[in-house]
Parts: C-alpha cells; sequence; structure tokens
C-alpha cells in the first residue's frame, strides 16, 4: 500500500522520483508501471522523468541500486566491527531488524520488508542486468555473518555444538522473515528468544 508520498518542494528531484517509484514497484508487476502513472503520483511530466532517466530500465535499476542493494534490504549485511557473543550478534541483527521497520513506516510502507524485498528480487532475477552477480555479493556476506556468529555461539556454548553451521543460518534467516516487524524492541527480543529456545538454543538472552 502506497502513503505519505511527500511533496517535492524543497526536495531533490532525482531523490524524489526515486522514492515515488520504489513505493510503485513494490506494490505493482514491472510490467504494470508506466510513466503516465508516475507522473499522476506526482507534479512532473514525462519530461522531467526523461531528464533524469533514459528509460524504465535505467529508472528501475537506480531504483534496485538506492533500494533493494542497501541497508533497508534485511539481508544487507550488518558489517559488525567485532562479534565477541552470539548475543551479541543478534542484538545487533535486531537493532537492525527495527531500524528498518521504523523506516519503512515513516515511509507510509506497512508490509514487512523482507515481502517486499522478495517481491523486487522475484523482479529483477529478469530486468536487471547481471543482478544474480551483484546479488551474490550482497547475499554471501550475509549469511557469512550468521555462520561466524553461530561459530562463536558454539564455542560460547550458546548453540549445540551438534547444529550444523549451514542449516542453522538457513533456520535463523528464515525466523527473520517470519517475524512482524515491530517498533518496540523488547517484545521482539522476547518473541526471537523463545522461537531459539524452542529450537533448543540456550542461553542466549538475559532478559
Amino acid at each position: 500500500m502506497i502513503t505519505n508520498l511527500d511533496n517535492p518542494a524543497n526536495k531533490d528531484t532525482k531523490q524524489f522520483l526515486l522514492e515515488v517509484s520504489f513505493k510503485v514497484f513494490i506494490s505493482k508487476e514491472y510490467g504494470q508501471v508506466t510513466f503516465d502513472y508516475l507522473t499522476s503520483l506526482t507534479e512532473y511530466t514525462k519530461g522531467i522523468f526523461f531528464y533524469y532517466f533514459e528509460n524504465k530500465t535505467d529508472l528501475y535499476c537506480q531504483m534496485m541500486d538506492k533500494y533493494f542493494f542497501s541497508r533497508l534490504n534485511p539481508r544487507y549485511p550488518i558489517h559488525t566491527v567485532e562479534i565477541k557473543s552470539f548475543n551479541d550478534f543478534l542484538k545487533h541483527k535486531i537493532r537492525r531488524h527495527i531500524e528498518t521497520n521504523h523506516w519503512f513506516h515513516q515511509n507510509g510502507i506497512e508490509d514487512n520488508p523482507f515481502t517486499i524485498m522478495q517481491h523486487l528480487f522475484a523482479q529483477a532475477v529478469m530486468r536487471y542486468p547481471n543482478f544474480k552477480t551483484k546479488y551474490k555479493s550482497l547475499s554471501d556476506p550475509y549469511f557469512k555473518e550468521w555462520h561466524n556468529a553461530i561459530e562463536i555461539g558454539k564455542k560460547n556454548g550458546e548453540i549445540p555444538l551438534t547444529y550444523d553451521t549451514n542449516s542453522t543460518a538457513i533456520c535463523l534467516d528464515a525466523l527473520f522473515q517470519s517475524f512482524p516487524f515491530q517498533t518496540a524492541e523488547m517484545p521482539l527480543y522476547n518473541n526471537i528468544f523463545q522461537a531459539l529456545k524452542n529450537m533448543g538454543i540456550l542461553n542466549v538472552f538475559n532478559i
């Protein structure tokens, strides 16, 4: 659902057009998006769009670069400087989880960011040149962070040694996707803590 399309006054025109385009592409299929529709949502003519973007593909790719390949994507690596425990890593993940959710809510977007990015992913495979290669540069570091944190957790006794690292990373990624994004941090901690406890990953949080 698209709401809160800000008045473009005093905003960088190109960034405003990318923002509007993002909100449209996450709610429609690529083929349904037209410049006529985009101009109807703004105060700008097609000429302004074509001044900044060569065509719809160029607009789409620049939108993806700004929003999909960014911290707004829940699968964007957190690049934590130093992780001393699995607990530390999860707190960083949850903080990012909440920050991302807050940005989407501020911009009038109510859907789960994971769902939004999956929608963009499905279209980009066919529409974004060399998308699979670029996405790999995003997803590989993301799962590497999970793997490193899980190995640290095993050493610290937070995660059973018998747990396969790759399978656990996949399960935890799915776990984060399954939770509705929340702005209240403690309920999210509690929900994830209970889910981890059910998985046999104990003593993660002291709460």
